[in-house]
């Protein structure tokens, strides 16, 4: 069912009904939620605070950990902008030494949490986001990293079709 909106999740951080950690990954709460003064104190109230982030705003000089993690330009993957458009990312550059994606943090993560398995490969978690949103209201079953990167525009949603029928050609806003 229906879960916490943005605005209720952090209102409840560090409350004894609400997480008591969280890991934030290149987002500056402290400036970009609403109310600012609110957000400080709810992630004061945090028993830990993870941020993952190229820059230290000051979301991360508040974390009890910052973990350095590759910038866009060292990442592959996709993007999805504010129009709906769907983009295909490439590594410019390697990350320095050390230096893990957003995707290798979290699939660590998720084998020190015992989730064996967990993909820190981007044409496999956009498959399985592809699955997932499969009939729902924001559909990527019908964009393919191959459709990608043949140069199509595509926008979600956008359904995969029979296969023998023309591919939906993505709802542009």
């Amino acid at each position: 069912g229906p879960g916490r909106s943005a605005t209720e999740l952090i209102a409840a951080l560090g409350r004894p009904d609400g997480p008591r950690a969280l890991l934030v990954f290149g987002s500056n709460l402290r400036v970009s939620a609403p109310d600012a003064n609110a957000v400080t104190e709810r992630l004061a109230a945090l028993d830990l605070l993870v941020v993952a982030d190229v820059v230290p705003g000051e979301t991360a000089m508040a974390a009890d950990v910052v973990l350095p993690v590759a910038q866009w330009a060292e990442e592959e993957g996709t993007m999805t902008n504010l129009e709906g458009r769907v983009l295909r990312r490439r590594r410019a550059l390697r990350p320095p030494e050390g230096v893990r994606t957003d995707l290798e943090v979290i699939s660590g993560l998720a084998a020190e949490l015992g989730v064996a398995g967990f993909p820190a490969d981007p044409r496999m978690v956009f498959d399985e986001l592809r699955a997932a949103s499969a009939g729902g209201p924001a559909d990527y079953s019908g964009i393919s990293y191959d459709r990608l990167d043949a140069g199509e525009a595509l926008h979600w949603p956008c359904p995969a079709r029979p296969p023998g029928e023309e591919a939906h050609p993505g709802s542009p806003r």
